[in-house]
């Protein structure tokens, strides 16, 4: 895994573009600890730079950026291609003679022979780079299929750059970043800001499974070669024939052959280890491929309705995996909240950003890769919420909108406190505020024209009828419902969140976290030849009755026995909720105050104000909606300070279980 960053555009002169481009690959040593590189055309007209965590062929002969044998093709590339070797023994056949044993130097020679198109025909794996074509002068910007590696581009005056994250920008002359106020509103709605957007205006994200060209004197041309859009609709006209055993068979090959892949590295690898499916069916096909012993991560938390640790040190104790975790308490969440504006230079509200970064940097003690259960819940029908949504549209689409629209009315009239107390009659032992919470939700879903509508009900942050933005942009196109065939009642549900959740909030937030402590994070779910075959499994495959990633299930009991695994889904829970009344309220209070949010100028302070005092008096659960203005006001405040913090060493790492 690396960091890159660039640019191309009017000639310079070579040194002022070295000088650019190797200022901009220094903001990013956290993602590349090993090594830097930096090139530029002779007139300075391109510049690429490169920040090295050594994975495969940790010699110089994997050094970047790297020139193709003949000259016409210079890369700058972050990922792995996890089919390098296959791709390798074709070029070797065709007499191609290799100076090192590199991913990039195969994926170069494939684009000079073949071209960059094949190459993504052929390509399975997780990457971003630009490609700089001296023949044609044109540079080429790509990103993976699933959006797992970021990368990030700005168009002005001539110049196109790029950067794996926002910070390298600032190294540019002439680059003054505004904040967007479109990108705000959608991150106080959605938790995220859904590509092609960024947090500051002018600034791109480049879509998952799409390639940018662009030649001096042109406009850039975004062109998509893979999407999930186009997966689903192929899926929808080709269902899998087999049935039964047969087709968990076919799944669990396909599983086993991603995961194989996923495995090779000239450094130590290991898994993480929550306890759930995902995380357990990796480390399982792991463990059975490894031959041996392999290492697993998993954090702990003080508070037992969110620590799944025991069940996760049972797994690893069945699977004979030597298991290591670390123990996250509000002393721990307070020094790390810190650090998060310098990893997350574009704001993303996840509050799981702080296991994530704290079983990341306890992995990267011991190994310099490791495997992650991402994309199974999307892929494979996992989320409760899918079912619960396709349960409302069902039910609640019948009911005339004349009738709907008076019964939301009356629930946005009811006091909180008489919603919290009816829901304590009906589902005693409901957590504080998550009555009025659920009934908020309810509210927005009898408003849905549509049965996406109704999910969105279900994710959204802040309504955007509530929400505290000063802008209100239209809808994301992931959120538009696809004119696809569907025979599964769920489908539309993963498809938007396979569009933006997964890219734009969980992934980003795996990559910012892993890589702020120069650790590797593979997802074997999410290579794009699974989700393929996934989406075109029938609803019977993903879910039967409460149960979701059925499929995945059965696969599974082969390895673990059920009753380690059947319990209800927790993945990184943190118990936010409390710790902002607790130990965080003078962190929280300090961004939160009404001349900070005024001040600011990015949100309205009423309606934020009074989600504070509504979750202070547990009226209402208002964590979620807060995070994400807690983490917007964090990250608005220390912008212009220095982005690389400085390492964390926790305490309370222990290692739990060996073979």
């Amino acid at each position: 895994m690396c960091g890159i960053a660039g640019f191309a555009g009017a000639p310079i002169g070579g040194r002022e573009a070295e000088r650019i481009a190797s200022s901009m690959a220094r903001c990013l040593a956290h993602r590349g600890p090993d090594a830097q590189g930096v090139r530029a055309e002779e007139d300075g007209a391109v510049a690429f730079g490169h920040r090295r965590l050594a994975i495969v062929d940790l010699s110089e002969a994997g050094l970047q950026p790297m020139a193709s044998a003949d000259g016409r093709w210079l890369i700058c590339y972050n990922g792995e291609i996890y089919n390098h070797s296959m791709l390798r023994a074709q070029l070797l056949a065709a007499g191609l003679v290799f100076r090192g044993h590199s991913d990039t130097e195969v994926i170069l020679e494939w684009i000079a022979r073949r071209g960059l198109s094949d190459l993504l025909n052929c390509a399975e794996g997780m990457f971003a780079f630009a490609l700089w074509d001296r023949r044609e002068r044109r540079l080429h910007l790509v990103r993976d299929p699933m959006g797992v590696k970021p990368l990030y581009w700005n168009f002005q005056t001539g110049r196109l750059a790029f950067a794996s994250e926002l910070k390298a920008f600032r190294e540019l002359p002439g680059f003054a970043p505004e904040v967007d106020p479109d990108a705000v509103a959608l991150l106080m709605r959605f938790g995220n800001v859904p590509s092609p957007r960024s947090i500051l205006r002018g600034v791109r994200k480049l879509p998952p499974g799409a390639a940018l060209s662009w030649s001096p004197g042109q406009e850039p041309s975004v062109q998509s070669y893979w999407s999930v859009e186009k997966a689903a609709r192929a899926a929808a006209t080709t269902p899998l024939e087999e049935k039964g055993a047969a087709l968990v068979d076919r799944i669990e090959a396909e599983l086993v052959r991603s995961v194989s892949q996923e495995m090779v590295a000239d450094v130590p690898i290991g898994c993480f280890l929550s306890g759930g499916v995902d995380s357990t069916l990796v480390t399982a096909l792991m463990r059975r491929l490894a031959g041996g012993p392999i290492h697993t991560f998993n954090v702990a938390f003080e508070e037992a309705g969110y620590d799944e640790s025991p069940h996760a040190a049972a797994i690893a104790a069945h699977l004979g995996v030597v298991h290591h975790q670390v123990k996250l308490g509000p002393a721990e969440a307070a020094t790390i909240i810190h650090r998060l504006p310098a990893m997350f230079d574009e704001p993303i509200s996840d509050m799981a950003q702080l296991p994530t970064y704290l079983v990341s940097h306890l992995a990267r003690k011991t190994v310099t890769v490791a495997l992650s259960g991402d994309g199974g819940d999307e892929l494979f029908g996992g989320y409760d919420r899918y079912a619960q949504a396709a349960l409302m549209a069902d039910r609640l689409l019948r009911l005339p909108r004349a009738a709907r629209a008076p019964a939301a009315e009356l629930i946005d009239a009811t006091p909180s406190t008489v919603l919290n107390g009816i829901a304590a009659l009906l589902s005693p032992g409901l957590a504080p505020g998550r009555g009025a919470t659920r009934a908020s939700r309810l509210s927005q879903a009898l408003r849905a024209r549509s049965r996406l509508d109704v999910y969105r009900s279900l994710v959204e942050l802040w309504p955007e009828s509530r929400s505290p933005a000063l802008a209100q942009p239209a809808l994301p196109e992931a959120w538009l419902a696809l004119p696809i065939a569907q025979r599964d009642p769920e489908l539309a549900f993963q498809i938007a969140d396979c569009r933006t959740l997964l890219p734009d909030t969980l992934l980003a937030k795996m990559d910012r976290a892993s890589m702020a402590a120069s650790l590797e994070v593979r997802v074997p779910l999410l290579n794009h030849r699974l989700a393929e075959l996934a989406f075109r499994l029938g609803p019977e495959s993903k879910r039967r009755g409460r149960t979701g990633k059925w499929i995945l299930r059965h696969i599974l009991d082969r390895y673990v026995p059920n009753e380690l695994v059947n319990r209800p889904k927790q993945g990184f829970g943190v118990p936010m909720a409390h710790w902002l009344r607790g130990p965080l309220r003078d962190w929280a209070e300090d961004l939160l105050a009404p001349a900070s949010l005024a001040t600011s100028g990015l949100v309205r302070p009423e309606p934020v104000r009074q989600a504070w005092a509504d979750h202070l008096s547990k009226r209402v659960d208002a964590s979620h909606p807060l995070w994400a203005v807690l983490v917007l006001m964090d990250w608005r405040k220390s912008w212009s300070a220095a982005t690389v913090a400085p390492p964390y060493a926790p305490a309370g790492a222990e290692k739990v279980g060996a073979p």
